[in-house]
């Protein structure tokens, strides 16, 4: 008869203190992957979308208008030509084609200023946290 003797397995005890160093763990883990989160800028990224959309529409019209709260852009069209506005609507930015319906671009808007300069217009957009950014646009 062969008496097996095997020391190598796990036991009870050991089982039960891998499970306490996991459990006591676990709290401080999830402590420092929240500390870890990185800022959102989701905001910032919609601003400069924004001003990119602008800026095509810009390069595509034919005569543009600003005042101090409105962008007024003719934009030639498959059939005649459309007036597209920008404004502040509320605390959103919106683009209306031909007054009919809208479009929202930027949400969480505390003001919008559009100011003309010789060779075309600055946009100037303060968010409702405060930031402020700034975009001057040329014409072509």
């Amino acid at each position: 008869m062969v008496n097996l003797r095997n020391n190598r397995g796990f036991s009870l005890i050991s089982h039960l203190l891998m499970l306490t160093i996991i459990l006591i763990t676990l709290p401080f883990i999830s402590y420092m992957l929240q500390s870890t989160e990185t800022p959102s800028t989701k905001e910032e990224l919609s601003v400069h979308q924004f001003f990119q959309f602008i800026r095509d529409d810009v390069i595509r019209s034919l005569h543009a208008v600003t005042t101090n709260e409105k962008l007024v852009l003719t934009v030639p069209s498959e059939l005649n030509e459309q007036t597209v506005i920008y404004e502040q609507y509320g605390n959103v930015i919106r683009r209306q084609v031909d007054g009919e319906g809208f479009e929202i671009y930027v949400r969480n808007i505390a003001e919008l200023y559009f100011q003309q300069l010789e060779f075309g217009f600055q946009i100037i957009l303060t968010t409702s946290s405060g930031e402020q950014y700034e975009k001057t646009i040329s014409f072509y």
